[in-house]
């Protein structure tokens, strides 16, 4: 069972419901990448409705990320080095850090990236292609989840996810709330000790950090015309505002978090207008293998992008 905590220090809380958003992302994610269940051209759409927001939407992300292939390239790092020229942006992961800089060389025995390094200090190495403002950062490597779906991730496919993470999920909300909801820490029983942060699984692209892999996004930051759409493989859609842009997302697979707490019937309204006029229903516990937990409603329907 999962347990979460707002500080370090604790009191972790047992939370069932936090499991089951966790396999809801786990299951989703599994479901899209069977292509005897979805077309190319074809959307799965996930409704779920929840008491309150708090940390819905980014424990649904932890485990869409948790399920994602690990690629299997970056810790073979010397083969990577041997074809990287001077000055080319790399991130590497050692023993203590996850570190984003210009490679400035290695002799065999040591690597300069953002300082020297020792060979045996080197756990993995990939090249950044992307556009990065503060192209040279370090943080501190967060230890392996002890929790996972299917199974918990090896240390070495931790390091490569951490290396190379997954992409392609965007969370649509409010970045504040989301930031919140991602600095609460998540353990499992009886190991509360190496508890990390919700952020260290889902990676937000945010600030000047080492590693990321989530994109956050503001729903008026969205284009309006949805020839512009941008695309990802997955998209959260934390809030009424969120799920109001659904058709300003390009993805196979949308999650919509539904907040009952909030004195608005539109979210609901667009969902069940998308659902009777443009999806064919499929059954969560049957199709995703997904039953919600207590308090949580759940609809869910394929339709065409």
């Amino acid at each position: 069972m999962l347990r979460l905590a707002e500080t370090e220090s604790g009191p972790f809380v047992d939370t069932p419901w936090a499991d089951g958003l966790f396999d809801l992302g786990a299951r989703a994610n599994q479901y899209i990448n069977s292509p005897d269940r979805i077309a190319p051209d074809d959307q799965l759409f996930i409704a779920i409705t929840v008491p309150v927001r708090d940390m819905a939407a980014s424990l649904i992300a932890a485990g869409w990320m948790m399920t994602a292939p690990v690629r299997t390239s970056s810790t073979e790092w010397r083969s990577v080095l041997a074809h990287t020229e001077h000055g080319i942006l790399l991130r590497m992961i050692t023993n203590r850090f996850v570190i984003l800089d210009r490679y400035l060389g290695f002799d065999g025995e040591r690597l300069s990236l953002g300082g020297v390094f020792g060979a045996d200090a080197v756990r993995a190495v990939s090249r950044v292609t992307a556009d990065i403002e503060h192209p040279c950062s370090r943080m501190k490597a967060p230890p392996a989840p002890p929790f996972g779906r299917p199974r918990v991730k090896t240390q070495d496919e931790w390091v490569r996810f951490l290396c190379s993470p997954p992409e392609g999920l965007a969370v649509v909300g409010s970045k504040a709330a989301l930031l919140s909801d991602l600095a609460v820490r998540v353990g499992v029983e009886g190991q509360s000790t190496h508890a990390l942060h919700l952020g260290d699984i889902v990676l937000p692209r945010v600030g000047n950090v080492a590693t990321w892999a989530t994109e956050l996004i503001s729903p008026p930051s969205l284009p309006d015309d949805p020839e512009d759409a941008p695309t990802f493989a997955a998209a959260i859609l934390d809030g009424a505002p969120a799920i109001k842009a659904a058709d300003q997302i390009d993805a196979p697979l949308l999650i919509a978090v539904v907040d009952r707490s909030v004195m608005d019937d539109t979210a609901s309204e667009l969902v069940v207008q998308r659902r009777n006029t443009r999806g064919v229903a499929i059954r969560p516990d049957i199709d995703l293998g997904w039953m919600p937990p207590p308090g949580i409603e759940v609809a869910a329907f394929r339709t065409r992008r």
